[in-house]
């Protein structure tokens, strides 16, 4: 419809497309837009299409990555487990705690000493439960000034915001809809409490 209008209001998108819900039209205008098909016009408060190649994009550029994958499957677990707190600075620190079950190798010299013998004797292990915390701390601007997360991914690499983690980002992704609510200092916030008080309840 764009393509033969070229310029439309969301007002007339709606009396266009009157078989379609609001948030229906609303998801696929942000499509088009994070597309680059189109573009939004602040001046006139209308979406303009934009041809940008004269060929279709392949659909490769639009799939999802395995970060994005990964970050969306954290999103509710970490939901579940986040906490917020402001100190007297009005530092805002979000936090999130996960456990994972790891397996650890036993060791056994007898069984050792059989196995070098030439017997075959199976190996032991034991299930070993591992605590990781993922944090970020704002300033009293939203901005990020510190980063913490207990994964290899992060601790592997520069350990800042140039390269996040799944974990913080999925963190991230939650906890920015909430930076601007009036916190009360030293108290300790979970999901659902900041979830009522952005809604107004």
């Amino acid at each position: 419809m764009l393509k033969t209008k070229r310029v439309l209001n969301f007002e007339q998108i709606k009396e266009e497309l009157k078989n379609f819900r609001e948030d229906h039209l609303k998801a696929g205008i942000g499509m088009i837009l994070r597309r680059g098909e189109a573009y939004y016009d602040p001046i006139i408060n209308s979406i303009r299409f934009r041809k940008l190649l004269n060929i279709p994009l392949p659909k490769r550029l639009y799939e999802r990555t395995d970060l994005e994958k990964k970050v969306l499957g954290l999103i509710n677990s970490t939901k579940t487990n986040l906490t917020l707190t402001c100190n007297k600075k009005s530092e805002i620190l979000v936090e999130s705690f996960s456990e994972t079950q790891m397996r650890i190798r036993v060791r056994n010299k007898r069984a050792e000493r059989l196995r070098r013998y030439g017997y075959r004797v199976e190996q032991e292990y034991r299930m070993r439960t591992k605590r990781k915390k993922t944090s970020i701390t704002f300033d009293q601007d939203g901005q990020i000034i510190k980063l913490k997360c207990g994964c290899r991914e992060f601790n592997e690499g520069p350990r800042n915001i140039s390269a996040p983690c799944s974990d913080i980002l999925a963190l991230y992704i939650i906890s920015i809809n909430f930076m601007n609510l009036p916190f009360e200092i030293g108290k300790k916030y979970n999901y659902a409490q900041l979830e009522a008080m952005a809604a107004g309840d």
